[in-house]
């Protein structure tokens, strides 16, 4: 006789030895667990990684994990290459190399790595990009920011590495392409990069490594341009942080935006009910007084038109300035002392 409490028990081993058997037999098989909302679903370097995966070398995924880690690329890691793999599937017999094989060029024209396998002078300038740290690290951070190409290819070449706009748009599509992810997965994504950098290991000197580089990725300024809410200001200290002073900067803009900023914030902590909202609400209030004391001291972009028109009219009158008796209607006088205070004894 079996009792209940063992025959449920042998019911749930069956369960767990069929879905282990299943996985392990099925080995592209991703549980459905594994697949949640919160994972990173795609990496900006994916059609590079795309072509490492269909290179006649045969690379495994360790050899394409090592690559794109040790060119500071993104790789999201977790069941992304198994994924990828199972989207990405070309044709049999395949001849990348070779142009004339109808199914191999309409694969990599479908997949958009055509000319990474037939590199032109386009390709080239954007492998050279990549294996230029400096350059990679400013041209990252300023496409974060959204700059414009032309401004970010005349930036890079005050920095002695000359590209062209269409350098910049191939180095974009197969290693930085923002399109494939959102802000959220690219600011996890860079984080990653400081992990990836280092290899695995418990000795000290690999934890001290570790530190070192977690400590300096604080300054990087990709993660400051990912995490900044206004791009414009993230963009402004990007410039100024690359050695090029903005000519035109509205100060009298930014302190106002600030003032109602720190305006804002000072009715919100006064709203919320917590220990900490009377700090809150005076240290956003004295913000926003600050502010506002600094405003009236830049002025605005109007007054400060009025106070330059004013005196180029004066630089351009050529009339003859008016006597005091036409000014004063003959109300004037050429003492030059005091007025005595009148009392009542005058009266």
């Amino acid at each position: 006789m079996v009792f209940p409490q063992v025959q449920w028990h042998r019911h749930l081993a069956r369960l767990l030895l069929g879905t282990l058997f299943s996985t392990v037999s099925r080995p592209n098989t991703i549980p459905a667990r594994f697949l949640g909302a919160g994972m990173i679903r795609r990496s900006p370097a994916e059609y590079y990684i795309k072509y490492l995966m269909c290179h006649p070398d045969g690379y495994t995924e360790e050899d394409i994990k090592h690559t794109v880690r040790e060119h500071q690329l993104d790789w999201p890691g977790g069941t992304y290459f198994i994924r990828l793999k199972r989207r990405v599937k070309p044709p049999k017999p395949f001849y990348p190399n070779n142009d004339s094989h109808r199914a191999s060029y309409r694969f990599l024209t479908a997949e958009k790595i055509h000319t990474m396998f037939h590199k032109d002078r386009v390709t080239l300038g954007a492998l050279k990009l990549l294996n230029t740290p400096r350059a990679k690290e400013a041209l990252e951070s300023m496409v974060l920011v959204e700059d414009h190409p032309s401004t970010i290819c005349s930036r890079l070449a005050h920095m002695k590495f000359t590209i062209d706009p269409d350098i910049l748009r191939r180095y974009l599509h197969f290693f930085f392409n923002l399109s494939l992810v959102d802000s959220t997965e690219m600011r996890a994504l860079l984080r990653l990069r400081v992990d990836n950098m280092i290899d695995d290991g418990d000795t000290v000197m690999h934890l001290k490594e570790r530190e070192a580089m977690k400590s300096a990725t604080y300054m990087d300024p990709r993660h400051n341009a990912a995490n900044s809410p206004i791009l414009p200001l993230a963009g402004m200290m990007n410039q100024i942080r690359y050695g090029f002073l903005p000519s035109q900067v509205d100060m009298a803009r930014i302190l106002r935006a600030a003032e109602y900023a720190a305006g804002v914030r000072t009715i919100e902590s006064l709203a919320v009910t917590g220990p900490q909202s009377p700090s809150h609400a005076r240290d956003f209030s004295i913000v926003a007084r600050n502010m506002g004391e600094l405003l009236e001291i830049v002025g605005s972009p109007d007054d400060q038109l009025q106070r330059d028109v004013m005196a180029m009219l004066l630089d351009t009158d050529s009339s003859q300035p008016p006597l005091v008796e036409v000014l004063s209607e003959g109300q004037h006088t050429a003492d030059m002392q005091l007025l005595r205070e009148r009392n009542e004894e005058d009266d």
